[in-house]
C-alpha cells in the first residue's frame, strides 16, 4: 500500500498533466450492489469518497495494466482484458460513463486468474512503441523510465484486492472519474 501510494506521488508528477481520467473499485458484498446503483449519490460517496479498505485507486495506470493484461487497448478474447474493460454496466451514468460489477462468481475467477500471472512475463508485454500507438491512456509511456515499475506496482495491487473481494465473496463494483 505504501509502495502504490510513492506511485501515485509520481504518477502526478511524472505523467502528461492533461491525463486526468482514473479508475476505482470497490468490493461489497453481491445483494448490496442493485440497491446502491440506484442513487448516483450512493454510488458517487462508495466508489469515490472518504476511506474505505475495500477500495482500490488505481490512478491513470489502469489502461497500462489493460494493454500488459490484453496487449490491445479494448477488450479481447483474452479472459483478463475483461477484468478492466468488461463487466456488467450498473446504475446511473457518471460523468466518465456508466460504473460496472463483476460478480462474487466473476471476482473468484479473476482471482484465480490472476494468480496465476507472471509479473516478469506480463513485464514484457511493455510496448512503449506500440502502447503509445494504440492510445493507451495517459499515453507518453516512454516519458519516464519509471512507467513500467509503476504498473507492476498497481498490477500487485489489484491482484491482491482481487484475492480479498474472492476470500470474502464480495462482487466488484469499478468506475472512471
Amino acid at each position: 500500500m505504501i509502495r502504490s501510494l510513492l506511485y501515485v506521488f509520481i504518477l502526478m508528477f511524472a505523467w502528461p498533466v492533461h491525463a486526468s481520467v482514473v479508475y476505482y473499485l470497490v468490493a461489497m458484498p453481491e445483494p448490496q450492489v442493485p440497491e446502491l446503483v440506484k442513487s448516483e449519490v450512493a454510488l458517487t460517496q462508495a466508489l469515490f469518497e472518504g476511506q474505505n479498505p475495500d477500495r482500490l485507486y488505481l490512478d491513470k495506470a489502469w489502461h497500462g495494466i489493460h494493454w500488459l493484461l490484453a496487449k490491445s487497448a479494448g477488450s479481447t478474447d483474452e479472459p483478463l482484458s475483461k477484468l478492466i474493460m468488461g463487466g456488467k454496466p450498473v446504475g446511473v451514468k457518471l460523468p466518465y460513463g456508466q460504473p460496472r460489477v463483476h460478480t462474487a462468481a466473476e471476482v473468484k475467477r479473476f482471482a484465480s486468474l490472476l494468480d496465476a500471472v507472471d509479473i516478469d512475463k506480463l513485464a514484457k508485454n511493455y510496448d512503449v512503441a506500440a502502447m503509445d500507438a494504440a492510445y493507451i491512456y495517459p499515453e507518453g509511456w516512454g516519458d519516464e523510465p519509471d512507467n513500467l515499475e509503476i504498473l507492476k506496482s498497481f498490477f500487485v495491487d489489484l491482484r491482491d484486492f482481487y484475492r480479498r473481494a474472492a476470500k470474502d465473496g464480495k462482487a466488484v463494483l469499478y468506475a472512471w472519474s
